[in-house]
């Protein structure tokens, strides 16, 4: 086989981390009393920057946790007084760390891989989310390795990480290949490190001018690429 080791990312890749949010968001909205259909996307463009804040360095993964639900408050005018933040993203975390929601095929396509060759999570996240999913999921028995930005020190696309996860699984970086749907952290981090690299791209958007290396569709085709000769 080509490769030695496979490193996943998860949410969006194998975990529909879009259903596990909104289950989550929805029992802090509920507990807020914001009655407000247009909440949902007012917390995700909120989250969405303070993510991009995060993975360029700007924030930490504890500024990260509170400011979303600061300026989500702050927006809506039910007032956000420090305590009751923290509350609110403790509400948060702790709905979802019980959300491991798998995308269809995925847990398919896993023990198909993991069969042959070690399979490695590399997740962004913060520490008690991913461990509450990943950990109780059907997945757990089939991997080799987790690694969390929180407990590595740096988000996906430093190098931290993809080095730890060569340290783990013993090769060199041609020696594995990263699979994930996020071109800014999982495949620009992967590339940097000249560690071959997989764009999982359902929603078959542009792609960009720099080399990504393998690009594919439908959640199947990991397998495809991951044990290719």
């Amino acid at each position: 086989m080509k490769f030695k080791a496979i490193f996943m990312d998860n949410d969006g890749t194998l975990m529909d981390f879009k259903a596990a949010e909104a289950n989550a968001l929805n029992c802090v909205i509920d507990q807020l009393g914001i009655d407000s259909p247009d909440a949902p996307e007012v917390y995700s463009r909120i989250n969405d920057q303070c993510w991009k804040d995060f993975e360029k360095g700007l924030i930490t993964q504890e500024q990260l946790r509170l400011r979303r639900f600061r300026e989500l408050m702050e927006y809506f005018g039910c007032g956000y007084e420090e305590d009751k933040v923290k509350i609110t993203a403790e509400t948060y975390v702790e709905e979802l760390s019980h959300q491991n929601i798998l995308l269809p095929g995925a847990l398919d396509v896993v023990k198909q891989i993991s069969a042959h060759l070690p399979v490695y999570i590399l997740t962004n996240g913060i520490s008690k989310v991913q461990h509450g999913r990943i950990d109780t999921s059907p997945l757990a028995p089939y991997l080799s390795g987790l690694l969390i930005s929180t407990e590595i020190g740096a988000p996906k696309p430093a190098p931290d990480m993809y080095l730890r996860a060569l340290e783990m699984a013993q090769i060199e970086p041609c020696e594995a290949l990263m699979i994930g749907d996020s071109l800014s952290s999982d495949i620009r981090g992967a590339v940097n490190l000249g560690i071959p690299a997989c764009w999982y791209n359902p929603e078959r958007k542009m792609k960009p001018e720099w080399v990504i290396g393998y690009e594919i569709h439908h959640i199947h085709e990991m397998a495809d690429v991951a044990l290719m000769d």
